[in-house]
């Protein structure tokens, strides 16, 4: 052992160098993890790893305590392994031989033995090589892994625990010094939903109170190991082989909270949550280990992962509160919010902390309780002043991570209403006096994948990240707003808000928010297809993980994850995350977001004869665009310093639906940091006397309805919130009927009738009581082909409170034949009489009409000023009876305008006739016309003698 350490990685005569290097860094043979990646990829994170090595008997035994030979493989196994694990990736922590009392065969006098001798060569490579690298890493030994925790320390079967302790000082040549360590903390494994003892349940709070115990016994007169729990969770793999719950289970994670709360309190000095990936399992009947954190494809071989369980999210707020080196303080609390050790630990567990770099307070909660709590925090210990904003972050059935509320200190406490049933929150408080500024999304775009992969999307008013399985459906959102400009020491936290909604539905749907370290991109040119650095080109359709889009999300990740949101309404609310630590990190005044719903597993978490495969949510999640103002995703800061910004609105008024008599009933809350004044209007119309944050109108009517608004003003400006649409609930009502007709085959004919309703209503047609296919709108337009086309036509419109009718008698005529096409026909004449003739000018003059009809009179008989008309096709007809005295010239009618009256349209076909029912008169000629107003309506009939000036 000497000489190998004096030999040094450069000699291969002791120790193999290069075949360490190579399983380091290889993934062949057994060997399913490339180690290199993985390690450069956790301490490039930040991760102090925990390396457990276990030399198994099998592969490493001992025929004898003086099996010297056998000592020398599994010493030098340890001592290369820790040298380059502490030199290429700074890992000083190790564990040796999981599990050791699970082992078939095992002794505790044979592991004993290999403790030593792996403690030894640990200490000895990472000694070696900090003096060969001029490094000061200090390795740390924990021991004895054992699966439990009491009943493994010194019972009549196991004595595990007692015999490490007792052996501390215990060193390879059989010497004791008081200046050797064995081990440095004492490590072992458990898993229990319970805080505390259940009958024949264990919990964690005896288990650790115990362990302890014994161990302070064993320790007299020094500072005692501390206690570390290197593998927890609320249940193992097979336990939960037994259960339809999961990791994403409300008595599960409120669970786990709970425990991580408990455990802290009962001086637990690190948790080790396991494990991080629900690998595939052959062997349990869901098909994957639940116990994982977070869903992964470990079928390929990028072993990529797809998603966080709430287990995850719960554990994340947990290390956010209670990092190491951090104070803790004590909280009372009242009964009704108390922890409880009945049920295995059932009521309101808490854990309050303080981070010494942001100076925030952190309050972190568990509420394993059925239902809710009606909760509040009182601050006045602190002295935080009223107006100071606090933000909660929550893990529950409608949340997973993200921030549910950002409320102010009044009166010295905190009003959180109620915490949900089998939930968890971490409520962050600032330690000073702190106000909420906004900063407004400059530029947000939707991108499609596939065909859309060309095609921008800055204009829309609302943006959809979707994964529906296909090439075509893929969509993605990016967001890009101004980073706030206080400085990052005055800089408390900071949140990113979006209004979001499902697609369609109420169940929940889910999408990853990730940070991007560029913000070159632009709103009015960005594509699918322009953004390769994050998004994926060219993926296959599909439902699984291997089909998901974000790119570079890794070591130094151009897309960083930051978390997610979830939206249960198709009705936009706020969705807020904690971007802080990424926001701090941007230095070009801009912080950049990628929105994208991913596949978040391979197959469901169902029993694998029944389970589906990947993952396709009912809903995409619609994000509100900065195109509807006072509605856009914007960044919220709390801050300390001065803030002299306008009031920040943090809940909008939401979009109503109400009946008639019903109370509309809407508000707004702002930051409350200031003192403001408040203002509403409907439809951009000041509404008197609505001066207060809530409006209330009640017994509504039809008038009602329209676009509310309120403007919130304090000494340093104005902000006006998002508009609530509020319609009001009616069956439909007609505002124009139907109107009978006749026409002549050939014709088009529109008929069309307008509805009023809240919801807008739907459409269906009948002829003669038989429905039209296809006709949904409104209006409808035909062109008869024959007579038996008349008939009764009825558009009927429908809604959820009712339906209303409208009918028309339709006539079709044949098509008349003794019309001729003025512009072909020519005649003369030799006496006077009332018709079209042409000067300098074309001029239609009416010096005797019939009366307008459009449903009913729209004229008078005196003068044709002031219509709105055009001159659809002109028909002459004629009639002679004494042909010997009456000759007819007439020239066609002019094409070019008639200025102030009418002007002259293009026929539709040659066959059109002009309308029926003229009257005719011996020796006169008539122009029979068809008129159209503005919106295309025809006129029923018209007659007019026209003659030269």
């Amino acid at each position: 052992m000497a000489a190998a350490r004096s030999a040094g990685t450069a000699s291969s005569t002791y120790i193999k160098w290069t075949n360490y290097n190579y399983n380091i860094d290889s993934t062949s043979g057994s060997n399913d993890i490339n180690y290199k990646n993985a390690f450069t990829a956790l301490s490039g994170l930040g991760v102090d790893i925990l390396a457990n090595i276990t030399c198994s008997p099998t592969t490493f035994p001992l025929t004898s305590a003086t099996d010297y030979a056998g000592w020398w493989e599994i010493w030098q196994h340890y001592y290369a392994q820790a040298y380059l694990l502490s030199r290429d990736y700074g890992i000083r922590r190790f564990s040796i031989f999981n599990e050791p009392n699970n082992y078939n065969g095992m002794t505790e006098s044979d592991w004993l033995l290999r403790l030593r001798i792996c403690s030894d060569a640990i200490q000895a490579g990472v000694t070696d090589m900090n003096t060969s690298y001029g490094r000061s890493i200090v390795p740390q030994i924990y021991a004895p892994n054992t699966a439990n925790g009491k009943e493994k320390y010194n019972s009549a079967a196991d004595t595990w625990g007692h015999d490490a302790v007792a052996n501390r000082h215990l060193k390879l040549d059989g010497t004791t010094s008081p200046s050797w360590l064995l081990m440095n903390f004492y490590n072992y494994q458990k898993y229990s939903m319970y805080t505390d003892e259940t009958g024949s349940l264990t919990g964690y709070i005896q288990d650790i109170d115990a362990l302890a115990g014994y161990i302070a016994a064993d320790m007299p007169g020094e500072t005692t190991f501390p206690l570390v729990l290197s593998e927890f969770n609320v249940r193992t793999a097979s336990s939960y082989d037994g259960t339809s719950n999961n990791q994403d289970s409300p008595e599960d994670y409120s669970a786990l909270g709970a425990n991580c709360i408990a455990l802290t309190l009962h001086s637990a000095n690190q948790l080790f949550l396991f494990k991080f990936g629900q690998t595939e399992s052959t062997t349990s009947p869901y098909g994957v280990a639940k116990n994982g954190t977070h869903y992964v494809d470990n079928i390929n071989s990028a072993c990529n992962y797809g998603g966080a369980t709430k287990v995850a999210e719960v554990y994340r707020l947990f290390n956010k509160a209670a990092q190491g080196g951090r104070s803790r303080f004590l909280a009372d609390a009242s009964s009704g919010a108390a922890m409880s050790s009945s049920s295995g630990g059932s009521g309101l567990w808490r854990l309050v902390a303080q981070d010494p770099a942001s100076g925030n307070i952190y309050v972190y909660l568990a509420n394993k309780k059925s239902s809710g709590i009606a909760f509040s925090l009182k601050l006045g210990a602190w002295s935080i002043p009223d107006g100071t904003p606090v933000l909660v972050e929550e893990v529950s059935p409608a949340c997973s991570g993200g921030v549910s509320q950002v409320v102010n200190v009044k009166s010295g406490q905190v009003y959180l209403g109620q915490i949900p049933a089998q939930s968890v929150w971490l409520v962050t408080i600032p330690n000073q006096s702190a106000s909420l500024t906004s900063t407004t999304a400059t530029e947000d775009t939707q991108v499609g994948d596939g065909t859309n992969s060309g095609n921008t999307g800055g204009a829309l008013t609302s943006m959809q990240a979707r994964a529906d399985g296909t090439v075509d459906g893929r969509k993605a959102v990016l967001i890009k707003i101004p980073t706030p400009t206080a400085s990052s020491s005055n800089l408390k936290s900071v949140v990113l808000d979006l209004g979001a909604a499902t697609s369609v539905g109420s169940t929940p749907a889910q999408a990853h928010v990730y940070g991007l370290t560029t913000d070159s991109w632009t709103e009015g040119s960005s594509t699918w297809s322009s953004l390769s650095s994050v998004l994926k080109q060219g993926a296959s359709a599909g439902s699984q993980i291997a089909q998901n889009v974000a790119l570079n999300t890794g070591t130094n990740p151009a897309a960083r994850m930051l978390g997610q949101i979830w939206v249960n309404s198709t009705i936009p609310t706020r969705r807020m995350l904690d971007v802080t630590d990424f926001v701090k990190s941007r230095t070009s005044g801009y912080a950049s977001f990628l929105v994208v719903q991913e596949h978040r597993w391979n197959y469901s978490a169902d029993l694998t004869n029944v389970r589906t495969t990947g993952d396709i949510q009912s809903a995409g999640v619609v994000i509100t665009s900065k195109e509807k103002a006072g509605a856009g995703p914007r960044l919220l800061a709390v801050q300390t310093g001065p803030a002299s910004t306008a009031p920040v609105i943090l809940n909008q008024p939401q979009d109503q639906s109400l009946n008639l008599g019903e109370t509309i009933n809407l508000s707004v809350t702002t930051d409350g940091s200031t003192s403001v004044t408040y203002q509403w209007r409907k439809d951009g119309v000041v509404l008197t006397g609505a001066t207060g944050p809530i409006l209330v109108l009640p017994s509504i009517g039809i008038t009602d309805a329209g676009s509310y608004t309120c403007s919130v003003s304090n000494l340093y400006g104005t902000s006006t919130s998002a508009a609530a649409t509020v319609a009001i609930n009616t069956a439909p009502v007609v505002t124009k009927a139907l109107r009978n007709s006749i026409v002549y085959v050939n014709d088009m004919v529109t008929l069309s009738a307008t509805f009023v309703g809240a919801p807008v209503p739907s459409y269906s047609w009948k002829k003669d009581g038989v429905t039209i296919p296809g006709a949904t709108e409104s209006s409808y337009t035909f062109i008869p082909a024959a007579t038996t086309e008349s008939g009764i036509y009825t558009v009927t419109a429908l809604n959820t409170y009712g339906s209303i009718s409208s009918t028309a008698t339709i006539t079709v005529n044949p098509a008349p034949t003794s019309f001729k096409n003025i512009s072909n026909a020519n005649f003369t004449y030799t006496q006077s009489f009332d018709g079209l003739e042409k000067s300098t000018n074309y001029n239609i003059r009416s010096t005797n009409f019939s009366v307008w009809t459009d449903g009913g009179p729209n004229g008078s008989n005196a003068s044709m000023e002031g219509w709105s008309a055009t001159l659809d096709q002109g028909f002459l007809g004629y009639r002679s009876l004494n042909s010997s005295s009456s000759t007819y010239n007439l020239n066609s009618p002019p094409p070019e305008a008639q200025a102030g009256l009418m002007s002259m349209g293009q026929a539709s076909s040659i066959t059109d006739r002009a309308l029926g029912g003229l009257p005719w008169t011996n020796n006169k000629v008539y122009m029979g016309l068809r008129l159209k107003n503005s919106t295309g309506q025809l006129f029923g009939r018209a007659i007019f003698r026209h003659h030269l000036r």
